[in-house]
C-alpha cells in the first residue's frame, strides 16, 4: 500500500518530467488571489526547495530574516510568481513557451491576472527535478537580483 506522502512524491516526480510541467505545477500550487486557492509559503525552506533552486531558496530565506529583524518589508513587496500585489482570482489562461535556442532552459510564461502578463523563467535540472533559478519581470529586473539587494 502506498502512503499519501509517497503518492504525492510520485505524482510530483511524474509532473516534473519537463520544465514546462514544473512551471504548470507552480501555478497550480500557488493561487493567492483565489479566496480558497492554494498558496506557496515563501517562508518555509522545505516548500521553497520543491519549486526553486538552492540559491534562490537561500535568497528568499535571507529576505525572511530581514523581515523578521525589521518587522516590515525588505526586498520583496509583491508576489514573485505573479509580479503583482493584487489579483482578480479569475482564469489564468496560462501559456508556457520555450525561448528559441533554449540551451539555458528559458521559458516565456504568460497569464492573465487583471491584465495579460509575460514573465521569463529560467529553470535548471537538479537531482530532485526541475527548479526555478530566476524569474525576469517585464521591467527587466530579475527575482535573483531583487532578492540579492543589500538592505
Amino acid at each position: 500500500m502506498i502512503s499519501p506522502s509517497q503518492e504525492s512524491y510520485r505524482k510530483q516526480q511524474k509532473q516534473d518530467t519537463s520544465p514546462e510541467n514544473h512551471i504548470q505545477r507552480i501555478y497550480a500550487d500557488h493561487q493567492p488571489f483565489n479566496d480558497n486557492g492554494p498558496k506557496i509559503n515563501f517562508d518555509d525552506e522545505k516548500i521553497l526547495l520543491q519549486y526553486f533552486d538552492n540559491n534562490l531558496t537561500n535568497l528568499f530565506l535571507k529576505d525572511l530574516e530581514c523581515k523578521i529583524k525589521s518587522g516590515g518589508v525588505c526586498n520583496i513587496n509583491f508576489d514573485p510568481i505573479y509580479d503583482a500585489q493584487n489579483g482578480d482570482g479569475g482564469s489564468l489562461e496560462l501559456e508556457i513557451k520555450p525561448i528559441t535556442d533554449n540551451s539555458n532552459h528559458f521559458f516565456t510564461v504568460s497569464f492573465t491576472n487583471i491584465n495579460r502578463t509575460s514573465l521569463k523563467y529560467q529553470l535548471i535540472q537538479t537531482e530532485k527535478g526541475w527548479r526555478v533559478s530566476d524569474i525576469i519581470y517585464p521591467s527587466g529586473e530579475s527575482l535573483k537580483k531583487i532578492l540579492s539587494q543589500e538592505i
